[in-house]
């Protein structure tokens, strides 16, 4: 009989469900489907209970004829804490006393609003000693309620979490042939860049730039309907090319496997603008991708990525991969093949977008043990109950017997069995204050340069004004312009810079507005119209303003990472 549970990732726009085998190395997946999430009900990775939400989501199982009731959600929170940690190398039933015993050294927070999980990553060889390597997280217990508490409205019960991080790198190493594995999940808001080798995560960044200015936009535009839903508009970049091929090509690139009915009745002007305000949508995104790339590659210099894989709702955006693969210098294919999944009935139509529920599949693979203590304490709690209830059933006369035999051998024994507790539990501290001696020095460090940075950061965080970038934007002017521009009027902001330019063809402005999109300081915002002039000499001038902003802070310290 198959232990089938679902799975369920609640994203910021849309909400993932796979119905699918559970902990088993070649699952079915029964169904696949994805609904809007209610707006505002996902902070921070916790949920809301919306009513309107659980309506929805209940009658979605309904529809697909799921009758299903265990739960497993995908988390994907800023609250949940991560580290890759080094420990003497223990029993394996002795991991977790360890690491609750010393918790607040690897994460510096309040270990009471927390709970603490690991998984071991295997072991190694220091200076002589052998340890073993864990991947730990604390994850807040406010997030798990949360969750259990919609589980329950939804009448469902929970019987695991996975953290998204653990869910990409379990379907990495299942599905990825390469030894050097890198994978790139875009959803809505956020992307997430993992390189995985020899099944160890080398590096996995959060980048807050997703593909909900590309669904905005395509909404806005009102090409297709004047009232479709973030589900429709994806849709319609699924099955059209709205994205260029390049940032300095204006044709986009056409798939041929998925051709659109050239009958349909669309505006063909609007639709190329849409395509080029869509293509610069994505330009911060690939530019923190190819920075974070170039840094792994520096840190790395024998070890070539050749290929990325694109998952996540990215996935099925039509040409966003070859966009990608001409401005990183890197093959970038959305991965669709998948070694034995099977899909059955109720899933078979959504095959062509399977990559999209990467995670929610990966999550029912092997999810990481988050209730496992809890469960424990369950049983360890109902073993009490059982062991009390059966001690009400015996007769008076027995319990008077025994607690006068009880009582002979308590007197009798205990200042003897007292005494042998006392010197082992002091012999096991001794011992264990012994080996963590060295703990006091590492932890008054830590103290101090958190201090330091602290008041370093805050120093920072006081004094730093957005145009601070100007520097390296006027280093980037001189480099990258063109010795015949005139830049008549420069004016600074907090924000941003605003110029005023005049060059002598309407060839040479649009070289100079390409190159302002090709800087790393600065994007463009605005283009005024251009004008296009003509003295009583002859000679032909052409002036135009263009607004640049600013790259946000929070953009240059995640790529300095």
């Amino acid at each position: 009989m198959s232990n089938k549970i679902l799975s369920i990732e609640i994203g910021q726009g849309l909400t993932r469900v796979a119905e699918i085998d559970y902990k088993v190395k070649n699952p079915k997946i029964y169904n696949i489907f994805s609904i809007a999430t209610t707006p505002n009900i996902v902070n921070e990775g916790t949920v809301t209970i919306s009513s309107l939400f659980v309506s929805e989501l209940t009658s979605a199982l309904r529809k697909h004829g799921i009758s299903t009731k265990k739960v497993i959600f995908v988390m994907n929170s800023s609250r949940v804490a991560n580290r890759i940690i080094q420990i003497p190398f223990v029993k394996t039933n002795r991991i977790a006393d360890l690491l609750a015993a010393n918790a607040s050294d690897y994460f510096p927070v309040d270990m009471e609003q927390y709970q603490l999980i690991h998984e071991v990553i295997g072991t190694i060889e220091d200076a002589g000693e052998k340890k073993i390597m864990l991947s730990v997280l604390a994850v807040p217990r406010d997030l798990l309620a949360a969750y259990r508490d919609l589980a329950k409205t939804c009448g469902l019960t929970v019987v695991g979490y996975d953290y998204i991080g653990n869910s990409i790198k379990k379907m990495m190493i299942r599905e990825i042939p390469e030894e050097i594995k890198a994978t790139l999940k875009i959803e809505e808001n956020s992307s997430i860049l993992t390189i995985i080798e020899n099944g160890i995560v080398k590096l996995q960044r959060t980048i807050n730039y997703g593909v909900s200015d590309a669904i905005d936009a395509t909404i806005n535009s009102q090409l297709f309907g004047y009232a479709i839903d973030p589900i429709d508009a994806v849709e319609e970049l699924s099955r059209r090319t709205c994205v260029f091929s390049s940032f300095d090509k204006t044709e986009p690139f056409t798939d041929t496997e998925n051709p659109v009915d050239t009958e349909e009745m669309v505006d063909q002007q609007k639709l190329q603008e849409l395509r080029a305000e869509i293509t610069d949508n994505f330009r911060i995104l690939i530019g923190s991708i190819s920075r974070i790339l170039d840094y792994y590659q520096a840190q790395n210099p024998d070890k070539k990525i050749e290929r990325i894989y694109m998952v996540g709702l990215g996935s099925v955006i039509s040409g966003l991969s070859r966009l990608m693969t001409n401005e990183l210098s890197c093959k970038v294919v959305a991965n669709q093949q998948y070694n034995d999944l099977t899909l059955v009935k109720n899933a078979a139509n959504e095959t062509i977008h399977i990559a999209e529920y990467f995670t929610a599949i990966g999550a029912a693979l092997e999810p990481v043990s988050i209730i496992a203590s809890e469960k424990r304490a369950e049983k360890e709690s109902t073993k009490d109950k059982d062991g009390a209830a059966k001690g009400g059933s015996m007769t008076g006369a027995i319990i008077v017997c025994l607690l006068g035999i009880v009582g002979a051998v308590a007197l009798a024994f205990a200042g003897k069995m007292q005494l042998q507790e006392a010197e082992n539990e002091n012999k096991f501290l001794t011992n264990k204050i012994d080996g963590l001696e060295y703990v006091d020095g590492v932890y008054d460090e830590y103290l101090q340069v958190l201090a330091n940075y602290n008041w370093a950061k805050g120093v920072d965080d006081a004094i730093y004004s957005p145009n601070n970038e100007l520097v390296d934007f006027i280093g980037e002017l001189e480099e990258k312009m063109p010795s015949e521009i005139v830049v008549f009027t420069l004016t600074a902001t907090r924000n941003g810079v605003t110029m005023s330019i005049q060059v002598n063809s309407k060839s040479a402005a649009a070289d100079v507005v390409a190159q302002l999109r090709t800087f790393s300081s600065v994007i463009v915002s605005h283009v005024s119209t251009i004008e296009e002039t003509v003295d009583e000499d002859g000679v032909t001038t052409v002036g135009f303003d263009i607004d640049l902003t600013y790259v946000p802070r929070e953009v240059r310290s995640l790529i300095e990472e």
